[in-house]
Protein backbone atom coordinates (compact mmCIF):
# COMPACT_ATOMS: atom_id res chain seq x y z
CA UNK A 1 0.00 0.00 0.00
CA UNK A 2 1.75 3.55 -0.75
CA UNK A 3 0.08 5.43 2.02
CA UNK A 4 2.26 3.24 3.90
CA UNK A 5 5.44 4.18 2.16
CA UNK A 6 8.39 4.25 3.60
CA UNK A 7 7.94 0.97 5.17
CA UNK A 8 8.70 0.96 9.00
CA UNK A 9 9.86 -2.81 8.69
CA UNK A 10 12.72 -1.93 5.93
CA UNK A 11 15.94 -2.11 8.27
CA UNK A 12 18.40 -1.51 5.71
CA UNK A 13 21.12 1.90 6.75
CA UNK A 14 19.83 3.38 3.15
CA UNK A 15 16.59 3.54 3.82
CA UNK A 16 15.33 6.23 5.55
CA UNK A 17 12.20 5.65 7.60
CA UNK A 18 12.63 9.01 9.53
CA UNK A 19 11.52 11.77 7.14
CA UNK A 20 10.61 15.71 6.55
CA UNK A 21 8.12 17.61 4.85
CA UNK A 22 8.47 20.50 2.64
CA UNK A 23 6.09 23.25 1.96
CA UNK A 24 5.21 26.74 1.11
CA UNK A 25 3.58 28.32 -1.58
CA UNK A 26 4.26 29.48 -5.39
CA UNK A 27 3.34 32.50 -6.29
CA UNK A 28 3.38 34.39 -9.79
CA UNK A 29 4.32 37.76 -9.89
CA UNK A 30 3.42 38.37 -13.09
CA UNK A 31 -0.55 37.92 -11.77
CA UNK A 32 -0.41 34.36 -13.87
CA UNK A 33 -2.69 31.57 -11.84
CA UNK A 34 0.26 29.07 -9.85
CA UNK A 35 -2.67 26.46 -9.44
CA UNK A 36 -1.49 23.27 -10.57
CA UNK A 37 1.68 23.97 -10.33
CA UNK A 38 4.79 20.90 -10.42
CA UNK A 39 7.17 21.62 -7.55
CA UNK A 40 10.24 19.52 -7.46
CA UNK A 41 12.93 18.79 -5.08
CA UNK A 42 15.84 16.98 -6.95
CA UNK A 43 20.04 16.98 -6.01
CA UNK A 44 21.69 20.00 -6.57
CA UNK A 45 22.80 20.33 -9.71
CA UNK A 46 26.47 21.12 -8.44
CA UNK A 47 26.43 17.60 -6.96
CA UNK A 48 24.54 15.74 -9.35
CA UNK A 49 25.98 17.09 -12.43
CA UNK A 50 22.86 17.44 -14.02
CA UNK A 51 19.30 18.99 -14.09
CA UNK A 52 16.53 17.45 -12.38
CA UNK A 53 14.99 15.86 -15.45
CA UNK A 54 18.28 13.76 -16.01
CA UNK A 55 18.64 12.60 -12.57
CA UNK A 56 18.01 9.02 -11.81
CA UNK A 57 20.70 7.92 -9.23
CA UNK A 58 19.36 9.96 -6.47
CA UNK A 59 15.72 10.03 -5.44
CA UNK A 60 13.60 13.50 -6.97
CA UNK A 61 10.56 14.45 -4.45
CA UNK A 62 7.68 16.15 -6.07
CA UNK A 63 3.87 17.22 -5.90
CA UNK A 64 1.49 19.36 -7.05
CA UNK A 65 -0.05 22.85 -5.91
CA UNK A 66 -3.35 23.59 -4.89
CA UNK A 67 -5.89 26.50 -7.00
CA UNK A 68 -3.81 28.78 -4.60
CA UNK A 69 -0.44 27.83 -5.06
CA UNK A 70 0.20 25.85 -2.33
CA UNK A 71 2.18 22.16 -2.30
CA UNK A 72 3.15 19.90 0.60
CA UNK A 73 5.80 17.35 -0.15
CA UNK A 74 5.84 14.92 2.05
CA UNK A 75 8.12 11.61 3.23
CA UNK A 76 11.28 13.83 1.82
CA UNK A 77 14.78 12.20 2.70
CA UNK A 78 17.26 13.97 4.78
CA UNK A 79 19.21 16.18 2.72
CA UNK A 80 20.24 19.50 0.40
CA UNK A 81 18.03 19.76 -2.17
CA UNK A 82 17.49 22.33 -4.79
CA UNK A 83 13.46 23.21 -5.57
CA UNK A 84 12.09 23.75 -9.10
CA UNK A 85 8.66 24.67 -10.28
CA UNK A 86 6.62 25.16 -13.31
CA UNK A 87 3.36 25.97 -14.41
CA UNK A 88 1.23 25.26 -17.51
CA UNK A 89 0.90 28.50 -19.21
CA UNK A 90 4.03 30.14 -18.24
CA UNK A 91 7.37 29.76 -20.24
CA UNK A 92 10.50 28.86 -17.94
CA UNK A 93 10.89 27.39 -14.70
CA UNK A 94 11.36 28.75 -11.12
CA UNK A 95 14.38 27.41 -9.29
CA UNK A 96 15.41 27.72 -5.09
CA UNK A 97 18.72 26.31 -4.12
CA UNK A 98 19.91 25.80 -1.03
CA UNK A 99 16.20 23.92 0.57
CA UNK A 100 16.77 21.45 3.51
CA UNK A 101 14.95 18.75 5.12
CA UNK A 102 15.95 17.47 8.62
CA UNK A 103 14.10 14.20 9.20
CA UNK A 104 10.66 14.29 11.20
CA UNK A 105 10.51 18.07 10.43
CA UNK A 106 8.60 20.16 8.76
CA UNK A 107 10.31 22.94 6.89
CA UNK A 108 8.30 25.83 6.15
CA UNK A 109 9.50 27.67 2.86
CA UNK A 110 6.79 30.39 3.28
CA UNK A 111 5.71 32.36 -0.11
CA UNK A 112 8.05 32.15 -3.16
CA UNK A 113 7.48 34.76 -5.28
CA UNK A 114 8.48 34.44 -8.94
CA UNK A 115 8.61 36.55 -12.00
CA UNK A 116 9.04 34.69 -15.07
CA UNK A 117 10.75 36.09 -18.14
CA UNK A 118 9.51 38.69 -20.01
CA UNK A 119 10.78 40.74 -23.24
CA UNK A 120 7.95 42.83 -22.79
CA UNK A 121 4.48 42.76 -25.29
CA UNK A 122 3.60 39.61 -26.59
CA UNK A 123 3.11 39.90 -30.19
CA UNK A 124 1.76 35.90 -30.95
CA UNK A 125 2.35 32.59 -29.96
CA UNK A 126 1.73 29.34 -30.83
CA UNK A 127 0.86 26.32 -28.59
CA UNK A 128 0.81 26.36 -24.54
CA UNK A 129 3.85 26.02 -22.61
CA UNK A 130 3.01 22.84 -20.56
CA UNK A 131 6.36 20.80 -21.38
CA UNK A 132 4.32 18.62 -23.66
CA UNK A 133 3.07 18.91 -27.99
CA UNK A 134 0.00 17.50 -27.73
CA UNK A 135 -2.27 20.56 -28.44
CA UNK A 136 -0.81 20.13 -32.14
CA UNK A 137 -2.38 18.11 -34.86
CA UNK A 138 -1.42 14.44 -34.23
CA UNK A 139 -1.36 15.14 -30.39
CA UNK A 140 -4.35 13.05 -29.37
CA UNK A 141 -2.78 9.81 -31.51
CA UNK A 142 1.13 9.68 -31.34
CA UNK A 143 1.52 6.27 -29.58
CA UNK A 144 2.19 4.37 -32.95
CA UNK A 145 5.42 2.53 -33.71
CA UNK A 146 7.24 2.57 -36.98
CA UNK A 147 6.93 4.85 -40.13
CA UNK A 148 3.11 5.88 -39.00
CA UNK A 149 3.58 9.15 -37.34
CA UNK A 150 5.66 9.97 -39.88
CA UNK A 151 3.47 8.99 -42.99
CA UNK A 152 0.37 10.50 -41.49
CA UNK A 153 2.48 14.20 -41.16
CA UNK A 154 3.31 14.19 -45.05
CA UNK A 155 -0.48 13.09 -45.63
CA UNK A 156 -1.61 15.62 -43.62
CA UNK A 157 1.12 18.68 -44.29
CA UNK A 158 2.24 17.44 -48.38
CA UNK A 159 3.50 20.92 -48.88
CA UNK A 160 4.79 21.14 -45.34
CA UNK A 161 3.52 23.16 -42.37
CA UNK A 162 2.98 27.01 -43.50
CA UNK A 163 1.14 28.18 -40.51
CA UNK A 164 -0.94 31.57 -40.64
CA UNK A 165 -0.78 33.14 -37.47
CA UNK A 166 -4.04 35.86 -38.19
CA UNK A 167 -5.95 32.63 -39.18
CA UNK A 168 -4.87 28.84 -39.15
CA UNK A 169 -5.51 26.74 -35.80
CA UNK A 170 -2.53 25.23 -33.85
CA UNK A 171 -4.70 22.12 -33.05
CA UNK A 172 -5.51 21.54 -36.91
CA UNK A 173 -1.91 23.31 -38.62
CA UNK A 174 0.65 22.35 -36.52
CA UNK A 175 2.08 19.21 -36.22
CA UNK A 176 2.56 17.62 -33.22
CA UNK A 177 6.39 16.77 -34.02
CA UNK A 178 8.95 18.79 -36.08
CA UNK A 179 9.84 15.10 -37.89
CA UNK A 180 12.62 13.98 -40.80
CA UNK A 181 10.53 13.19 -43.68
CA UNK A 182 12.31 14.93 -46.76
CA UNK A 183 14.44 17.79 -47.53
CA UNK A 184 11.46 19.88 -48.66
CA UNK A 185 9.40 19.67 -44.94
CA UNK A 186 12.17 19.69 -43.42
CA UNK A 187 11.61 23.34 -43.30
CA UNK A 188 8.28 24.62 -41.57
CA UNK A 189 7.14 28.67 -42.60
CA UNK A 190 5.01 31.37 -39.71
CA UNK A 191 3.49 33.75 -41.15
CA UNK A 192 2.63 36.94 -39.39
CA UNK A 193 1.56 40.55 -40.76
CA UNK A 194 2.43 43.97 -38.67
CA UNK A 195 0.95 47.24 -40.04
CA UNK A 196 3.29 49.24 -37.37
CA UNK A 197 6.65 48.34 -36.84
CA UNK A 198 8.17 48.37 -33.22
CA UNK A 199 11.82 49.66 -32.31
CA UNK A 200 14.02 47.72 -30.43
CA UNK A 201 14.89 44.33 -29.77
CA UNK A 202 12.76 41.21 -30.39
CA UNK A 203 13.23 38.72 -28.87
CA UNK A 204 11.86 34.49 -30.71
CA UNK A 205 11.19 32.28 -27.93
CA UNK A 206 11.17 28.64 -28.27
CA UNK A 207 9.92 26.43 -25.48
CA UNK A 208 11.04 22.75 -26.26
CA UNK A 209 9.09 20.00 -24.58
CA UNK A 210 11.82 17.03 -26.59
CA UNK A 211 14.49 17.38 -29.58
CA UNK A 212 16.14 13.99 -30.75
CA UNK A 213 19.40 14.38 -32.60
CA UNK A 214 18.19 17.63 -33.95
CA UNK A 215 19.45 21.32 -34.82
CA UNK A 216 17.02 24.23 -35.69
CA UNK A 217 18.11 26.98 -37.88
CA UNK A 218 16.21 29.58 -38.25
CA UNK A 219 15.62 32.65 -40.47
CA UNK A 220 13.56 36.13 -41.02
CA UNK A 221 12.70 37.18 -45.00
CA UNK A 222 15.47 34.91 -45.71
CA UNK A 223 18.07 36.74 -43.17
CA UNK A 224 19.43 33.48 -40.66
CA UNK A 225 18.47 34.83 -36.87
CA UNK A 226 20.14 31.91 -35.27
CA UNK A 227 21.08 28.06 -35.56
CA UNK A 228 21.03 25.93 -32.23
CA UNK A 229 22.17 22.51 -31.62
CA UNK A 230 19.40 20.66 -29.87
CA UNK A 231 22.07 17.61 -29.56
CA UNK A 232 24.59 18.13 -27.15
CA UNK A 233 24.68 15.22 -24.59
CA UNK A 234 22.24 12.84 -23.85
CA UNK A 235 19.80 15.14 -22.44
CA UNK A 236 18.61 16.00 -26.27
CA UNK A 237 18.34 12.25 -27.52
CA UNK A 238 15.02 11.97 -26.33
CA UNK A 239 12.53 9.32 -27.67
CA UNK A 240 10.78 11.67 -29.89
CA UNK A 241 8.28 10.03 -32.45
CA UNK A 242 10.30 6.76 -32.77
CA UNK A 243 9.50 5.99 -28.88
CA UNK A 244 5.66 7.00 -29.35
CA UNK A 245 6.22 9.68 -27.11
CA UNK A 246 5.61 13.64 -27.20
CA UNK A 247 7.62 14.86 -24.75
CA UNK A 248 11.66 14.69 -23.40
CA UNK A 249 14.06 17.27 -22.49
CA UNK A 250 12.27 20.37 -21.47
CA UNK A 251 14.38 23.63 -21.76
CA UNK A 252 14.15 27.24 -23.90
CA UNK A 253 16.09 28.52 -26.63
CA UNK A 254 15.77 32.51 -27.51
CA UNK A 255 16.79 34.07 -30.61
CA UNK A 256 17.18 38.11 -30.26
CA UNK A 257 17.07 40.18 -33.19
CA UNK A 258 17.04 43.69 -34.18
CA UNK A 259 13.84 45.21 -34.84
CA UNK A 260 14.44 46.44 -38.17
CA UNK A 261 14.42 43.17 -39.55
CA UNK A 262 10.60 43.30 -39.52
CA UNK A 263 8.89 44.92 -42.29
CA UNK A 264 5.21 46.58 -43.10
CA UNK A 265 3.08 43.89 -43.77
CA UNK A 266 3.54 40.05 -44.16
CA UNK A 267 6.81 38.89 -42.82
CA UNK A 268 7.76 34.82 -43.00
CA UNK A 269 9.92 33.46 -40.78
CA UNK A 270 10.91 29.99 -42.12
CA UNK A 271 12.49 27.15 -39.37
CA UNK A 272 14.60 24.05 -40.32
CA UNK A 273 15.01 20.92 -39.01
CA UNK A 274 18.45 20.37 -39.38
CA UNK A 275 20.82 17.01 -39.35
CA UNK A 276 23.78 16.76 -36.69
CA UNK A 277 27.42 16.24 -37.92
CA UNK A 278 28.32 12.80 -37.91
CA UNK A 279 24.83 11.60 -36.56
CA UNK A 280 22.22 11.84 -39.47
CA UNK A 281 19.20 10.25 -37.23
CA UNK A 282 16.13 9.19 -39.74
CA UNK A 283 14.00 9.74 -36.52
CA UNK A 284 15.68 13.53 -35.52
CA UNK A 285 12.81 15.50 -34.81
CA UNK A 286 11.46 18.84 -32.20
CA UNK A 287 8.57 18.29 -29.99
CA UNK A 288 7.90 22.73 -29.53
CA UNK A 289 6.06 23.21 -26.57
CA UNK A 290 5.52 26.71 -27.79
CA UNK A 291 6.95 29.30 -29.58
CA UNK A 292 6.30 33.00 -28.75
CA UNK A 293 7.62 36.51 -29.72
CA UNK A 294 8.15 38.99 -28.21
CA UNK A 295 9.34 43.03 -28.50
CA UNK A 296 9.73 45.96 -26.22
CA UNK A 297 6.46 47.50 -25.20
CA UNK A 298 3.85 46.52 -22.66
CA UNK A 299 3.89 43.04 -20.98
CA UNK A 300 0.31 41.09 -22.08
CA UNK A 301 1.19 37.96 -21.83
CA UNK A 302 -1.07 37.90 -18.30
CA UNK A 303 -4.13 38.55 -21.16
CA UNK A 304 -3.70 35.53 -23.25
CA UNK A 305 -6.23 32.31 -21.71
CA UNK A 306 -4.44 30.07 -19.72
CA UNK A 307 -3.32 26.74 -21.16
CA UNK A 308 -6.22 24.65 -19.78
CA UNK A 309 -8.36 27.26 -20.95
CA UNK A 310 -6.63 27.01 -24.60
CA UNK A 311 -7.31 23.28 -24.22
CA UNK A 312 -10.97 23.30 -23.08
CA UNK A 313 -11.87 25.13 -26.36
Amino acid sequence: HHERWPYSWMTDADYEVSRGIVKGRLKLMDGSSSAGALVVLAKPESEAGVHWQEQGKDEVFWARADHAGRFLIENVKRGRYTLYASVDGVIGEYRLDGVTSPPETVTELGELEWRPKSYGHTAWQIGIPDRDSTEFRGGDDFRHWGGFTRERFVRDFPEGVDFDVGSDDWRRDWNYAHMHANEKLDTWKIRFRLDELPEGTAHLRFAIAGSRYAGLAVRLAGRRLGQVDLSRGRRYAGQGYPRSGSRGYAHEVVMPFDCALLQAGENVLELKLTPIPGRKDPYRCIHYDCIRLEWPGEDTITSLPSGRELLAK
